[in-house]
């Protein structure tokens, strides 16, 4: 198990796979009573980011070592025998922590992955070579990263020195849009495809009335702030309804 605080975690089926600041990399089967399964030893400092490939057999995880590996599920049962783990991949092109990971719903072995503030670029992977496919400078630290599953597009978020969301055309990595609302990093997103519903999250309202949106989370200090945006044909349109709420 772990030693030090756990700081990421991705589901794999069954597998809940935690990442902690003790560098290691722990796959946890939750359907039995000794749930430790795999252990994985690569980073040298806290594992930040991980995400598990949507057919289950690779796994990314990124560091604030400034590294990125790659480990596949074909590999590690025969290497774990021999008493080791061992990566598919050991990428060392980033400059600073690696959070922000996401892998590409339409190309299964193409992977995302954003530096921190002494990095600022989005770079993107071959998971079946290592080879480096493309690097983008987004002028700020890179915290999460986002693929649309309807278009052909990335969206990702940032702290220092702009706080902003991007939403990025794939894959010339043309700027469709830019956002800036939040006073602090914005450290997740999700996207949800739903009916007209009212969600309320600390905020004195929230009503949502459209469908494919993104909402992003930002922690500041003792407040929350919600924001929605309403993804529309040409970009991403804010919707006037953020505000902080009073813990």
């Amino acid at each position: 198990m772990h030693e030090l605080r756990v700081g990421s975690l991705a589901w794999n089926n069954s597998i809940l796979t935690t990442g902690g600041m003790d560098g290691k990399i722990v796959n946890n089967d939750v359907r039995i009573r000794n749930n430790v399964v795999q252990t994985y030893h690569g980073h040298e400092q806290e594992v930040c980011g991980l995400k598990w490939s949507g057919s289950g057999q690779q796994l990314a995880s990124g560091g604030n070592d400034n590294l990125l590996h790659i480990w596949d599920v074909s590999m590690s049962s025969s290497v774990q025998s021999a008493g080791r783990t061992q990566w598919l991949h050991r990428l060392q092109d980033h400059l600073a922590a690696v959070k922000a990971l996401a892998w590409c719903p339409f190309q299964s072995n193409l992977l995302a992955s954003g530096g921190g503030g002494g990095d600022r670029c989005i770079k993107f992977w071959n998971t079946h070579t290592g080879a480096c496919l493309n690097s983008v400078d987004t002028g700020s630290q890179v915290c999460a990263l986002l693929w649309n599953k309807n278009e052909r597009e990335l969206l990702s978020s940032h702290g220092f020195t702009k706080n902003q969301l991007t939403l990025w055309k794939y894959p010339l990595m043309v700027k469709m849009a830019e956002l800036n609302g939040h006073t602090s990093r914005v450290l997740f997103m999700a996207q949800v495809s739903l009916l007209p519903y009212t969600l309320c999250f600390c905020l004195p309202y929230s009503v949502l009335h459209n469908i494919n949106l993104c909402f992003c989370l930002s922690y500041i200090v003792s407040c929350i702030t919600l924001y929605f945006y309403e993804h529309i044909s040409y970009g991403l349109l804010a919707l006037p309804r953020g505000n902080s709420a009073e813990p």
